[in-house]
């Protein structure tokens, strides 16, 4: 698999392009590709995907 985080967020499997879903999704997985296996907090989620409106965060 290889997975693009700088422009879009996009990845392949085989050369195949992967549909990753919608754009809240797609920037989940990059911001997990560039944490690089290193496990990310909750508050660093919410803070990244969210910024300044963490009360969607609950919701989602």
């Amino acid at each position: 698999m290889r997975i693009q985080v700088l422009g879009p967020v996009r990845a392949w499997r085989d050369e195949e392009p992967l549909d990753l879903g919608r754009v809240g999704q797609r920037a989940l997985l990059g911001l997990l590709a560039l944490a690089c296996g290193q496990p990310l907090s909750r508050a660093e989620l919410v803070d990244a995907l969210w910024g300044d409106t963490p009360r969607r965060a609950r919701r989602t």
